[in-house]
């Protein structure tokens, strides 16, 4: 690491940090060792439902979701006093948190038509430099000291709405609508260190909207086995299986509209149950 004057000329020498293992060491901080660690990452989930008939034709459920990593690989710099020696440490002693609360009611309006809107609330916390997330996304990544926040990922709220609606001639309307909170961000100075809390900001809100128009049409011909691959939808339409004739090859035709407001990446296109195709 190497630190720069505003004429770019080099303040003091470089400083190399050097890759180290880390141990706990006394209090909350950590000394370098030649021990590997001994510990693997490790997930515990779990998740409660509720679904409750409200009429003939509507579905409510409730759910609740929690989710618990250990153990998670985190790099960590440690810096000393001048002079000292500088360490690249890596730690096997992160965790992350994730809670889900969802609401969602389902209505099936008729054969051919059915609605479906989902709030959900979530929060997830986590070591902001964990491995995967430093050099997966980035080569060359920045490297800070180790903190706790919101991860990257933290929708705090988000509102999804979807549906299918049959059309005159065997068309079909099947439009998603997306709407969540702004995904977190951190302010840097000139060093890349913190600015206050880390992912303490919040971009705004995003919103997006994809609609599709499609009908199904039946090519006659077809070999029996080549109809059996062809019947499997890439992505499902409906919870009912699809079952054709022998012989009898079914195909899409669709057109495809998608309108995205603020995001970080937009241009989805989803399906009825609102995943990315």
């Amino acid at each position: 690491m190497s630190l720069y004057d505003p004429t770019g000329a080099l303040l003091g020498e470089p400083l190399t940090h050097q890759n180290t293992y880390l141990t706990a060491g006394p209090g909350r901080g950590f000394v370098a060792t030649s021990q590997k660690p001994d510990s693997s990452p490790r997930n515990f989930t779990t998740n409660l439902e509720i679904d409750r008939e409200l009429r003939r034709n509507v579905v409510a459920r409730v759910k609740y979701l929690y989710s618990q990593t250990q153990d998670l690989y985190v790099v960590d710099p440690l810096t000393a006093a001048a002079g000292g020696l500088a360490w690249l440490g890596l730690a096997a002693n992160g965790g992350s948190h994730y809670h889900q609360v969802e609401a969602s009611v389902h209505y099936q309006v008729g054969e051919r038509s059915a609605f479906d809107a989902a709030y959900v609330r979530s929060r997830v916390r986590g070591d902001l430099n964990a491995l995967a997330d430093l050099y997966v996304p980035f080569e060359e990544p920045v490297i800070r000291p180790d903190v706790t926040s919101s991860l990257a990922s933290n929708v705090p709220n988000r509102f999804v709405s979807w549906g299918t609606f049959g059309l005159p001639r065997q068309m079909t309307l099947s439009p998603v609508v997306d709407v969540h909170s702004g995904l977190p961000y951190s302010n840097v100075d000139t060093f890349q260190n913190y600015v206050g809390g880390a992912n303490t900001q919040h971009l705004p809100a995003f919103f997006s909207l994809d609609v599709k128009i499609y009908r199904r049409v039946q090519a006659e011909g077809a070999r029996p086995e080549e109809s059996q691959a062809a019947t499997r939808p890439r992505y499902a339409q409906s919870h009912q299986s699809l079952e054709l004739a022998p012989g009898v090859q079914q195909r899409r035709f669709a057109l495809l509209w998608t309108f995205c407001g603020y995001a970080t990446s937009c241009g989805r296109i989803c399906d009825r149950r609102g995943e990315v195709i």
